[in-house]
């Protein structure tokens, strides 16, 4: 069975999604077994959102507004 979850623009079958639940649950269970980093990592989300701040900053402002480092 596809679906389109709201939002996307592409449709996904309901497996393709849950394996894509699955296989970032598996890599978190794997991190905090091996005591190593999970991906993506706290550090990825965070420069993530950052991006996405600055976008909505700009958009805002009608500028480019630059995007820390780190």
């Amino acid at each position: 069975r596809y679906w389109r979850p709201e939002g996307f623009s592409r449709t996904v079958s309901r497996e393709d999604a849950l394996n894509f639940r699955l296989d970032q649950s598996y890599e978190f269970v794997r991190a905090v077994r091996d005591g190593s980093e999970a991906t993506p990592s706290f550090r990825d989300g965070l420069a993530c959102q950052r991006v996405l701040d600055a976008i909505l900053r700009s958009m805002d402002e009608s500028t480019v507004v630059k995007v820390a480092p780190g």
